[in-house]
């Protein structure tokens, strides 16, 4: 029965815009959390993370990739200001806005 709680329960749709979480956890003397966060399978069409090419705050984008969450690299800097970058997060947005029976976390 456990497992059938497990597979009923909805979990947020997410959106990570140029995580900074390599710097914070080197701060804080932590690991960064995209070295062991793990997306499954079934959550990674619901689970986008946003990078720029040109983006000194986030120096590691590539450890989102393992997440297993659905990555996405932006020509851009840091605040995403480019119309391109800007277009692609809405329609992200908007997807999963659309689709989500459940909260979308920004």
């Amino acid at each position: 029965q456990q497992h059938q709680n497990d597979e009923e329960q909805k979990f947020p749709s997410m959106i990570f815009l140029a995580p900074t979480t390599s710097p914070m956890s080197s701060i804080a003397l932590q690991k960064d959390p995209a070295l062991y966060l793990a997306i499954s399978p079934a959550q990674k069409d619901n689970v986008h993370v946003f990078h720029a090419t040109n983006d000194g705050f986030c120096p590691y984008p590539e450890r989102w990739e393992r997440t297993g969450a659905t990555t996405h690299m932006c020509r851009d800097n840091h605040v995403f200001q480019t119309r391109s970058s800007q277009q692609i997060i809405g329609d992200v947005l908007e997807s999963l806005l659309s689709s989500s029976s459940s909260d979308v976390l920004i």
